[in-house]
């Protein structure tokens, strides 16, 4: 950039920087974390500070340091230091393992359940434990499509996330997808919980395993399934 010299009463000095938009200003004034040109090129190759996306300046020794600076964060959510929905590769790897293996495995195993479920020759304990069963394998289901998702918004979004973290924290399908973990988790606990004290009074009787299922005793069961499943459902929403 051009600068001028001035003439003082002992010899001459260099102190005003010409613009981009040929307005001068004093040499002082360049690199000092403000946009004193109006135009940028007083501080466009400056090596002391960091450029927030909307145009202001802070100290380079501000940028990733745990404190907000910037008022649109960006010296915080940065390609250096920003945060993301998973931070770690191991994270990430599990989310997609996990999360893939669940949705295939559990679809595979509901099909065969459901398959099952509905045989005329179908004794009681085996209906019961084909129905829980199946209960089961549909919370980890919503479980793996819950990590699917993580892993996808955490693709989609990258370093980027912390821009966009209110945003998405607060949207319908961060709400969609947090009910969703819930009501897995908690299926899948009462489901458990059911199955297992069944199979305990079952084995105080045992001339209950010949039995067959009739469909008033099929209805009684998906009705008592049907109830965990509002409970899960409530829960989650609350």
């Amino acid at each position: 950039s051009l600068t001028f010299a001035t003439s003082e009463r002992h010899g001459y000095q260099n102190d005003y920087f010409l613009c981009e938009n040929n307005r001068c200003i004093e040499f002082k004034q360049v690199c000092d974390l403000a946009d004193n040109c109006g135009d940028g090129s007083d501080e466009r190759d400056c090596s002391n500070h960091f450029k927030c996306i909307n145009n202001s300046y802070v100290a380079v020794s501000q940028m990733c340091d745990g404190v907000i600076n910037c008022f649109d964060f960006s010296d915080e959510c940065n390609s250096l230091c920003g945060k993301e929905i998973l931070n770690s590769i191991p994270l990430k790897i599990v989310a997609w393992i996990f999360g893939s293996t669940a949705v295939l495995l559990n679809l595979l195993s509901i099909g065969n359940n459901m398959s099952v479920i509905w045989k005329k020759n179908c004794t009681k304990p085996s209906f019961k434990n084909q129905v829980f069963v199946t209960a089961i394998g549909v919370a980890d289901l919503a479980i793996g499509i819950y990590l699917l998702c993580l892993a996808i918004t955490d693709l989609r979004y990258g370093k980027g996330y912390c821009l966009s973290q209110i945003e998405l924290q607060s949207s319908r399908f961060c709400s969609v997808i947090g009910i969703l973990s819930t009501v897995g988790s908690q299926l899948s606990l009462f489901s458990v919980t059911t199955l297992s004290v069944m199979r305990i009074i079952d084995l105080q009787n045992i001339f209950i395993a010949r039995e067959k299922a009739s469909v008033k005793f099929k209805c009684k069961q998906l009705l008592l399934l049907g109830g965990i499943y509002s409970l899960s459902i409530a829960i989650a929403a609350a």
